[in-house]
């Protein structure tokens, strides 16, 4: 995978962070060619940007032209700003030209460049509080096949958790050292420590977001309430919580994780 930082002055950005990692975790999932975001609002003198391409590669020239895609005198940035949209997921291609974007559809599919033509783009927008808001582009190329109705229903399912990160990384933002680096940032997502988590932890954990007891769990793994108490507390640990509570708010949209 070739990753560019478009806007790379930004690195010590908590929220530029939170893109970052948003953009690496759905790429893969939704298995995009190309994705590129833009966090608009940020104290900073052009938007935070990010380029990540899979399978493909493209030149400096090429991603610095995805800036301004689908075309140099108004990007889809500029049409998201003007038009306010900016919390919802838009198919461009199967978009109608309509008030909402004053654009042809098959616009959104010219060419990146010689190589590289866009068969398929699907945006995601979340407002993030009153003045700050991010985009998601996400785009299949040449022989991919075109985004399906279950790729949509995915990115409406990922879309609550990618706010959540963007919000703690926007109060990162506003909060602390704007020395912080995006590592330090990392360390202490949510999704990233999970991965801290060993396989039976994972079952447990599972097992405390369906809000069993450490006695409910026990007897479902057929382990002594102790052993559990032990991993209950090894959980809280490397997930920086200090109670269930606090792990149940932390985690409150996801169901159960991967135990791998």
């Amino acid at each position: 995978m070739l990753n560019e930082v478009i806007t790379n002055q930004r690195l010590d950005s908590s929220a530029f962070g939170s893109l970052i990692h948003a953009i690496e975790v759905t790429s893969a999932t939704l298995r995009a060619d190309i994705t590129a975001g833009q966090i608009f609002g940020l104290p900073s003198p052009e938007p935070c940007s990010y380029v990540s391409t899979n399978r493909i590669n493209i030149d400096n020239k090429a991603i610095k032209h995805l800036h301004n895609w689908p075309r140099s005198d108004a990007s889809i940035y500029d049409f998201l700003q003007l038009y306010s949209m900016k919390d919802g997921i838009y198919h461009l291609t199967q978009l109608q030209s309509s008030p909402a974007i004053p654009i042809e559809p098959d616009q959104f599919v010219q060419p990146i460049n010689h190589a590289v033509e866009v068969v398929d783009s699907v945006c995601l927008t979340i407002q993030i509080n009153q003045d700050v808001w991010a985009a998601i582009v996400y785009m299949r190329c040449n022989d991919s096949e075109p985004f399906n109705t279950q790729n949509i229903a995915l990115i409406e399912q990922l879309k609550s958790s990618i706010a959540r990160l963007f919000m703690i990384g926007l109060k990162r933002e506003l909060q602390t050292d704007p020395n912080d680096s995006i590592n330090d940032y990392m360390s202490n997502d949510p999704l990233e420590l999970l991965k801290k988590l060993s396989k039976t932890e994972r079952i447990v954990f599972n097992h405390l977001l369906k809000e069993m007891t450490e006695r409910q769990i026990a007897e479902h793994m057929d382990r002594s309430r102790h052993t559990i108490h032990v991993y209950v507390k090894n959980i809280y640990n490397k997930l920086n919580v200090s109670s269930r509570r606090k792990l149940l708010d932390m985690y409150e949209d996801y169901d159960t994780i991967t135990v791998e």
